[in-house]
């Protein structure tokens, strides 16, 4: 009853702060790791049968190799230098919240997806709802179009 994302070769990721010049960088390791598509209706529940996917959740756990919190004003580093390596070597979440169109459309026409659904899932097409005619995917297809994820079967919560 799963969307998942799978990490082949350790991968590296930057995560940055909101509103801020601040980052984190760090790498995460090879392994399977299930996408939340729970909160993605007003309900915060998961998907029912028969609904399409909007927003998923991925929490990618990792090691931080560096990052850098420096103390700005005005856009001007101030106090102390900041260590970017004090922190290496310490466990990450990384969060991340794809579109259920374009993981849809990744699992539907790329042959190197790291995206996969089992069989409570399905890939619905749109060819109705054009985005881009001249556009030619990997596969071959031509006219990019909508895609949606949408839930065929399983236990909803």
């Amino acid at each position: 009853m799963s969307i998942k994302y799978t990490v082949t070769k350790p991968e590296k990721r930057t995560q940055h702060s909101s509103y801020a010049a601040w980052y984190t960088n760090g790498v995460i390791e090879p392994g399977v790791y299930e996408a939340d598509h729970s909160a993605t209706t007003q309900a915060n529940r998961k998907c029912q049968p028969g609904e399409n996917v909007y927003w998923l959740y991925l929490k990618l756990p990792g090691t931080v190799t560096d990052d850098y919190f420096q103390s700005h004003f005005g856009g001007m580093p101030m106090g102390q230098t900041y260590d970017r390596t004090q922190n290496a070597g310490k466990e990450i979440t990384f969060t991340g919240q794809p579109y259920g169109y374009d993981v849809a459309e990744s699992i539907a026409h790329y042959a190197s997806t790291k995206w996969s659904i089992d069989d409570d899932w399905k890939v619905e097409c749109h060819p109705d709802r054009s985005i881009n005619d001249k556009f030619i995917y990997p596969d071959g297809t031509v006219g990019k179009h909508l895609h949606s994820l949408v839930r065929v079967s399983g236990e909803a919560s």
